[in-house]
């Protein structure tokens, strides 16, 4: 559990903008602010995965016994 909970700890910040660059483009505004949070977060979304595949792994082991 306490892996988990330490996963849990994204940290989103928004990219610096103004309301008006986000209304021109929201799209773009969209896109660097997801590449800007996959960037910052990668280990931590790295380490959910690795969690889950040893997570799923450890439920494969139980229903083969």
């Amino acid at each position: 559990m306490k892996k988990l909970k330490k996963i849990q700890e994204l940290n989103l910040k928004l990219p610096k903008s103004n309301v008006g660059n986000i209304i021109d483009n929201p799209k773009k505004w969209a896109e660097r602010t997801a590449e800007q949070f996959l960037k910052e977060n990668i280990t931590g979304i790295n380490k959910a995965l690795n969690l889950g595949e040893t997570f799923a792994k450890s439920l494969e082991r139980d229903t083969d016994d």
